[in-house]
């Protein structure tokens, strides 16, 4: 089977699990609707430490995991959220890109 037919099947299986289940207002899911237009490029991400007894190593995961991705002041990332980005809003991380870990 090719992925768009095994992908279809897969919600349908679950939409039909809702239905057994009582919930009658299933949404499928659906990939993340992007602001329209170019997204500026970050010169700085600050990243504030959301659960404290994490360990240390796990700064070069989230590292490795925002490079080439749009990040957002507020969205979390394992256990790390985005307190700051500059320039503010919506920006694209690139590997240029400084990123600080703050607890």
């Amino acid at each position: 089977m090719n992925q768009t037919h095994e992908r279809n099947m897969q919600h349908w299986r679950l939409f039909v699990l809702s239905i057994a289940l009582g919930a009658a207002n299933y949404t499928p899911p659906m990939a993340p609707i992007l602001p329209p237009g170019p997204v500026d490029q970050a010169s700085r991400v600050v990243l504030r430490k959301v659960n404290r007894r994490a360990p240390s190593f796990i700064s070069n995961m989230v590292r490795s995991r925002l490079v080439g991705h749009q990040v957002e002041v507020g969205q979390r990332i394992l256990v790390y959220q985005v307190a700051f980005t500059e320039p503010h809003g919506l920006v694209e991380v690139t590997p240029a890109t400084v990123i600080e870990f703050i607890d």
